[in-house]
């Protein structure tokens, strides 16, 4: 029994190399292009030289994708690798919208998959999650208020009446200094 999964863990596994045309475009990549057009998996087939089984496997898995993705893929493959300032601007764009830092986008989109992952929307959205951490200091703070409420042993109308006293303060000493500031001539110009 232990040498027949030894045998399974170390067994060799065929690497086969992608079949490609003379334009360097594998098989595959072929195969979903002309899904894309419409093609069945026998006419892809039949095109792109490669099994049946494979062309449906392809088939099934193009349909998981977004249409156009190989297409969009291949573009902006092509901009972010020839064109410097397209690329910047890209992940300065992907940055903001995602609420990512610049460095943690070129990182991403440096690993395999990682802008096509972009482009079927797996990259996670730390917007969302910035959004849950201001909420949850928000509640962290009100609960910080009621602790202090209790250890000061004042009911909530006091504490409520106080706070809006010491607001009302502020305001007022506030509007006092912009009034004052308005008074005063302005000695800038000579």
């Amino acid at each position: 029994m232990i040498p027949n999964i030894l045998r399974k863990l170390f067994r060799r596994r065929h690497g086969y190399p992608p079949k490609r045309d003379e334009f360097g475009q594998s098989a595959r990549k072929r195969a979903l292009q002309a899904f894309e057009r419409g093609r069945s998996p026998e006419q892809v087939a039949s095109e792109t030289g490669i099994s049946l089984k494979t062309a449906r496997r392809y088939f099934y898995s193009s349909k998981k994708l977004p249409s156009g993705l190989e297409a969009q893929y291949s573009m902006l493959k092509y901009l972010l690798k020839h064109r410097p300032v397209f690329k910047q601007r890209f992940v300065e764009t992907i940055a903001h919208k995602r609420g990512m830092s610049v460095p943690e986008v070129t990182v991403r989109l440096q690993r395999p998959w990682g802008l096509k992952e972009l482009l079927m929307g797996k990259w996670p959205d730390y917007i969302d999650e910035k959004r849950q951490r201001e909420a949850q200091a928000n509640i962290d703070a009100a609960l910080d208020f009621v602790r202090l409420m209790e250890s000061c042993g004042m009911s909530p109308e006091e504490l409520r009446l106080k706070v809006q006293e010491s607001m009302k303060r502020a305001l007022n000493k506030r509007r006092a200094e912009q009034t004052e500031q308005q008074s005063k001539p302005d000695h800038s110009e000579k």
